[in-house]
């Protein structure tokens, strides 16, 4: 590994740095004790080691059973401070949208890539959306459409001979971006 050669000037940034972290943590210690003081609750020394203070919350924590201690941290007889696992992440609160899935299910197994329009118009048949709906509709599926090109899940591609960019799987690509002629058959 190499060695980084500081200057005096970056040493003396350093030292300074250094300094006023020192000045801040005894002002924000003064505090405490002042304010423990106050609540006559725990020694006006600082001389405390930090065994005896593990030992002085545990205790507090047993006296006043108003507050209790937090369940992420247990303390031992030892002092020592053991920090238990966090809960496991069950994915995502809340209600899943099946319109992802729908569009990827559809679009492969139609075999054909199909536009915007075309997906609004499938999901308004499908799921006989009514006409007073329609523009939530619209709004919902071009969200998760957007949502499925920023993850590369689908690719805007131009057909030859048609005026509208479709929607496909980024493997049914060809040369150029263009739509495999495989796939452009099965248009109608």
């Amino acid at each position: 590994m190499k060695k980084t050669q500081l200057t005096t000037q970056d040493l003396a940034g350093i030292a300074n740095f250094y300094r006023l972290e020192h000045a801040s943590t005894l002002a924000k210690l003064r505090y405490l004790e002042s304010m423990l003081e106050k609540l006559n609750d725990a020694p006006a020394s600082s001389e405390v080691p930090a065994e005896r203070m593990v030992d002085l919350a545990v205790e507090k924590s047993k006296a006043s059973p108003a507050v209790k201690a937090s369940p992420a941290v247990k303390a031992t007889k030892k002092s020592a401070v053991k920090v238990s696992k966090p809960a496991v992440d069950k994915g995502k609160p809340g209600r899943k949208s099946h319109w992802t899935p729908w569009i990827m299910k559809m679009i492969h197994a139609s075999n054909r890539p199909y536009t915007q329009q075309g997906i609004i118009d499938m999901a308004a048949k499908e799921f006989k959306i009514n006409p007073s709906n329609r523009q939530k509709l619209v709004q919902n599926i071009n969200a998760h459409i957007y949502r499925l090109r920023h993850t590369k899940q689908l690719v805007s591609a131009k057909i030859p001979g048609q005026s509208f960019k479709f929607l496909t799987p980024p493997e049914w690509l060809g040369t150029n971006n263009r739509v495999k002629p495989e796939f452009v058959a099965n248009l109608k």
